[in-house]
């Protein structure tokens, strides 16, 4: 029994980033809720199928939240970098398992989510090749740093390349296949 739980924890300690399919761009995000309380902090990073980084965003909001609306919030900025870079296929994956069920779904939110799913839902209602899934924790690093970090900046950030020399090694540390 112990060596179950030892091998299962210890993978989960292991998983990283996986690349997407060729000619795919996959977008994680992830959204904090800072210390304070009163500030989150979201963050995400497009990487093509060579892992190289496209683009990312790390933004903080003075909002008093809780953590499925700032993952709500940061979801809704990465369906924003897909459309505004006119990506064909994308997947945006995140770590909160309610949200992405709630994206996936067809039946109405009736939670406080809900004008931002409805939001989300709407902006990617016009491509059938922006889909979303759920990670890890441990496979979404690069995005929870990116959210994280949101709360040590003056001013929201976004990047479209090239990548800050900081990021390099969230990056190196991230990346695995």
């Amino acid at each position: 029994m112990m060596n179950n739980y030892l091998q299962v924890h210890h993978k989960n300690r292991l998983s990283k980033w996986s690349p997407p399919v060729t000619d795919t761009i996959k977008i994680n995000f992830d959204g904090a809720v800072l210390e304070k309380g009163c500030e989150v902090g979201i963050g995400g990073v497009a990487r093509d199928s060579s892992g190289a980084v496209l683009a990312w965003f790390s933004c903080r909001f003075s909002r008093q939240v809780n953590g499925e609306i700032a993952e709500a919030l940061a979801a809704r900025e990465a369906v924003d970098l897909a459309i505004r870079h006119g990506w064909s296929k994308v997947l945006i994956e995140g770590d909160c398992l309610s949200l992405i069920n709630k994206l996936n779904s067809s039946d109405l939110d009736q939670s406080y989510t809900r004008p931002l799913v409805q939001d989300i839902k709407l902006a990617t209602s016009f491509s059938s090749t922006l889909s979303f899934a759920h990670v890890v924790r441990n496979n979404n690093t690069m995005a929870h740093k990116l959210a994280t970090r949101a709360g040590a900046s003056l001013y929201s950030s976004r990047c479209f390349s090239p990548v800050e020399a900081d990021l390099f090694g969230l990056l190196e540390a991230d990346f695995y296949f």
